[in-house]
């Protein structure tokens, strides 16, 4: 289990010290390294079919033929929004040994905390490719929730590394289970979209000013408003 607090936030990480850990990045790397030498993965992730793209926007490209090739069949699904299916496939159905560990915070212990879980992606698709498994004995469906969400934030701000990343994608949009889970690995790559011009639109939400896909960008600057940012989802 990770116990944490305010204290353990981190809101300043720079690309010049790509290489500083927190406590969480260095129990959650340890930790998951343990677990692939286990053979706990359906193949190991290979960084170096990673390619920048030339251009404007840096894209990132990779080569992962073993995810395609490797992973578990995938649930096909007709609706964005479908209750959770307790006779498919599950996060409480998976090898408990690819579960790395709890978390605990005075923002969840009241929630019972020790059902938010971190697990290994068994086909990662980048450097410690991760799942964020919010309430997972609940069996929520994957449908985002303001619990999710200030979770996935908590993550974020405990890493002292600028590369850690946090998605989500919903059913219809390649997601392979209707279990809620968001996805975090660590990029070490500098993106476009992290110094990108943006437009003033309200409150703390920005509008992406030059980019090929529209999106919206929420400045987050200290803890005492994480929950007025999560409260706009």
């Amino acid at each position: 289990m990770f116990k944490y607090n305010d204290d353990n936030f981190i809101f300043d990480v720079s690309w010049t010290s790509i290489s500083t850990h927190s406590k969480f990045d260095e129990l959650f790397k340890k930790t998951w390294i343990e677990k692939e030498e286990k053979n706990l993965f359906r193949y190991k992730y290979k960084s170096q079919n990673v390619v920048r793209l030339p251009g404007k926007y840096q894209f990132i490209k990779v080569l992962n033929i073993d995810r395609a090739t490797k992973r578990r069949t995938p649930a096909s699904f007709h609706k964005v929004l479908q209750p959770f299916d307790d006779s498919l496939f599950n996060f409480t159905k998976i090898n408990h040994e690819e579960y790395l560990f709890k978390l605990e915070s005075p923002y969840n212990s009241c929630e019972n905390s020790s059902d938010d879980i971190l697990a290994i992606n068994s086909s990662p698709l980048g450097d410690f490719h991760s799942l964020i498994l919010p309430k997972i004995s609940s069996k929520l469906p994957q449908s985002i929730n303001n619990y999710s969400l200030h979770l996935s934030l908590q993550i974020l701000l405990l890493s002292a590394s600028p590369a850690m990343r946090i998605g989500y994608n919903s059913l219809c949009a390649y997601a392979s289970v209707n279990h809620l889970h968001l996805h975090f690995y660590y990029l070490p790559y500098k993106m476009y979209l992290e110094t990108c011009e943006v437009e003033y639109l309200s409150g703390s939400c920005y509008i992406i000013k030059d980019y090929p896909g529209k999106g919206f960008v929420f400045f987050l600057c200290s803890i005492d408003k994480i929950l007025d940012l999560v409260r706009i989802f």
